[in-house]
């Protein structure tokens, strides 16, 4: 008589275990992918912060604050997300002094908006997606920030 010896699984055995797994990952991709683009939009805001308090910081210089009276804009989204930096009274080289002395001197690209959109309700009532803007405006020795979300839409 012949003895069988079955070592391992059957091809049977092994295509049913990889369909369970594929139903599992087309399940559980669109909620992978939410959670991806929170935890952008999270870096994006910690960032922001972090470059708000730096502008806060590089007021507390005279220099900075003299410079300060005509308006400096910084600027960044999803499509350009380098941080940009512009205005000021006869440039702003005071200003970018102290943010590269707290920041470092490659914080505009190192702290890049990567979130590239949120979602939001056009007029005609479908779902569209929007630009997120990002802008800091340095004035009188103030702080304004904005984060504007009705941008153009992306294609």
């Amino acid at each position: 008589m012949k003895k069988l010896n079955n070592k391992g699984f059957s091809l049977v055995e092994l295509i049913v275990v990889v369909l369970i797994m594929a139903i599992i990952a087309v399940a559980l991709a669109p909620q992978v992918m939410k959670w991806v683009e929170e935890s952008r939009k999270s870096t994006d805001a910690n960032n922001y912060d972090t470059i708000v308090e730096a502008c806060n910081t590089a007021l507390a210089d005279q220099n900075t604050l003299k410079e300060s009276n005509a308006p400096i804009v910084i600027t960044a989204n999803a499509t350009t997300p380098v941080w940009a930096v512009s205005g000021g009274q006869g440039g702003h080289s005071a200003f970018d002094t102290q943010m590269n002395e707290i920041l470092g001197t490659s914080w505009a690209t190192s702290l890049q908006v990567k979130a590239s959109e949120t979602v939001a309700k056009e007029a005609d009532g479908s779902w569209g997606t929007t630009a997120i803007t990002y802008t800091i405006t340095v004035e009188k020795g103030h702080v304004y920030r904005t984060i504007d979300t009705t941008g153009a839409r992306n294609s």
